[in-house]
């Protein structure tokens, strides 16, 4: 541990520069001492959960306290500057060891913890990039190529709170216009939208008939609070862009009952293992509540939507779907309803020219 703590110690300032306050409650000797302890007790236990566990005390077998370590160092304020956590691993723990960089370690160590189901990853020119710390890694790998150009291009808008509030549909709302949603196979993008235009050979009109595809979100109950944490890393930090918080909007804008969480789960986009479809929902409805996003990637999408939506058949299909056919009951009382009326256009033609 006086290891550690000498290879803390001259970088005291940077890393109280890393922090908001003077750190008043603790002189420079603790401040030091509680770093270093902190530093590596994270570091040994991201290597011994990343490797066999025959290796590892039964302290680590455990898989619910595994995950509620794991929830406690992704919380923002449990959060150590990277740089500090790297001095130790490579002076200390990893030495001449051939062992993986702390980056990949670290993705290694919240794969389970990651909500949107895909393999973590950085590119190679980012494993060895200046990370701020072990969340940020996390909200790093949920980027993707789209917001990434998107966000340096200029295309987002900054007065997007008001363009989100102006145009809102639910999934229920978009399944009634034709909208289909379909989980998203290619990594890069958590959320994306696409039109494809079928002609419907007994109509005299194409029909546009868009995809909505939607990276695959598993609800936990880690889910809600990870979620947040990111989007609080995106709200503090003014350079990094908000992918996750423009992700969180999008959802929270289509999911607005626990009927459009059944019909993504239908569409096999999300998985529940929370509890009822309504805790889902209020989950998610709740999780931007008192945030705001100024830069909104998804606004292409939303355009898009608001154009489609808003054109003529898709418009009044939704309306006669919903009024009309949005039970079975309604459905064959009308079929019933048509029935008797040709029935009775049958019988009054028969009798007026019998056979």
């Amino acid at each position: 541990m006086k290891a550690c703590v000498n290879l803390v110690l001259p970088k005291l300032d940077q890393i109280k520069a890393c922090y908001q306050g003077e750190m008043k409650e603790y002189d420079n000797n603790e401040y030091v001492k509680m770093m270093a302890i902190d530093g590596y007790f994270i570091l040994e236990l991201i290597c011994r959960l990343t490797h066999k566990k025959s290796e590892s005390p039964l302290f680590f077998d455990n898989n619910l306290l595994s995950l509620y370590v794991k929830h406690d160092l992704l919380l923002i304020e449990n959060q150590i500057p990277f740089f500090v956590l790297q001095d130790i691993f490579y002076n200390i723990i990893r030495q001449d060891k051939p062992r993986p960089t702390l980056a990949n370690l670290v993705l290694s160590f919240l794969e389970d913890m990651n909500p949107f189901g895909k393999q973590l990853k950085l590119d190679k020119d980012e494993i060895s990039m200046k990370h701020d710390h072990i969340l940020g890694i996390l909200q790093k790998c949920c980027q993707h190529a789209h917001a990434t150009s998107s966000h340096q291009s200029g295309e987002t808008s900054n007065s997007a709170s008001e363009f989100l509030n102006a145009i809102s549909y639910s999934v229920t709302d978009l399944t009634l216009a034709g909208v289909k949603f379909k989980p998203n196979t290619n990594e890069e993008w958590l959320l994306d939208m696409e039109f494809k235009s079928s002609r419907i050979p007994f109509i005299c009109w194409s029909w546009r008939k868009p995809t909505f595809k939607m990276r695959y979100l598993q609800i936990e109950d880690y889910t809600e609070s990870v979620l947040r944490n990111l989007i609080a890393y995106e709200q503090c930090s003014p350079m990094i862009p908000n992918y996750i918080t423009s992700y969180a909007f999008a959802i929270e804008r289509i999911l607005d009952a626990k009927e459009d969480v059944h019909k993504l789960i239908e569409s096999k986009v999300l998985v529940n293992n929370l509890g009822s479809s309504e805790q889902a929902s209020n989950m998610i409805n709740n999780i931007c509540k008192e945030v705001t996003v100024n830069d909104f990637t998804y606004i292409k999408q939303w355009q898009q939507l608001e154009e489609y939506y808003n054109g003529y058949w898709p418009k009044n299909i939704a309306w006669l779907r919903r009024t009309y056919f949005n039970t079975p009951w309604i459905f064959i009382a009308l079929l019933a309803g048509f029935l008797l009326f040709g029935l009775t256009v049958a019988q009054t033609y028969f009798t007026i020219c019998p056979p």
